[in-house]
């Protein structure tokens, strides 16, 4: 259960300061790419705020895999 929460924990934290990147680029012009379609874009600051909690987990959980997508 300890494992648990500590998990819990750690990805409410690195979701938390995830937000903090993506509210400083807020109403900022950024760079889009479509992936499959039109309706499916994907910003700058979605990769910067997947690369920082995919980091910011490995940090804590080296040996996990993690399967991401902006």
């Amino acid at each position: 259960m300890l494992l648990r929460a500590y998990m819990k924990r750690t990805i409410i934290e690195c979701v938390r300061s995830a937000g903090t990147i993506l509210l400083k680029r807020f109403c900022h012009k950024e760079n889009f790419r479509r992936k499959e379609n039109q309706s499916s874009i994907v910003s700058s600051a979605d990769i910067a705020a997947e690369k920082h909690i995919v980091a910011c987990i490995k940090t804590r959980f080296p040996q996990h895999n993690i399967i991401a997508e902006e």
